[in-house]
């Protein structure tokens, strides 16, 4: 019987703990930051993943959702240096999302026009 006290006792001090780790990740998905955030080890992050697979679970998709905001905010910060005029922002945007520009060799183009190793110099209107 004392035992079953001192796991109740336990689990009743980990449930906001571990509801707080799982905030922590959907805002910052890194696991060190959401252990200082919660005040825990993460020796105790991974002992409870082992132990608690609905916690497993979730954290699994706080992580996701925090990644997904992070990316977001990324997104947000190239868009607007491309906005602002940035072609090294344009080029990494063009290169990663246009079929055209995915395959681009910059080095065969300086070779070409005879640009320097600092970068391509062009002209664009938009």
């Amino acid at each position: 019987m004392n035992n079953e006290k001192k796991q109740n006792t336990i689990q009743k001090r980990q449930k906001p703990q571990k509801k707080t780790f799982i905030e922590s990740l959907k805002k910052m998905p890194n696991i060190q930051a959401a252990c200082n955030k919660t005040e825990i080890t993460r020796s105790t992050y991974y002992r409870w993943v082992d132990s608690d697979k609905t916690f497993e679970s979730e954290a699994g998709l706080a992580m996701h959702e925090g990644r997904d905001l992070i990316t977001d905010v990324a997104e947000g910060k190239l868009i607007g240096f491309i906005g602002a005029g940035s072609w090294p922002a344009a080029r990494y945007w063009l290169e990663h999302h246009s079929k055209i520009y995915k395959h681009y060799d910059r080095r065969k183009f300086e070779q070409k026009n005879g640009e320097d190793e600092d970068g391509i110099r062009l002209h664009m209107d938009f």
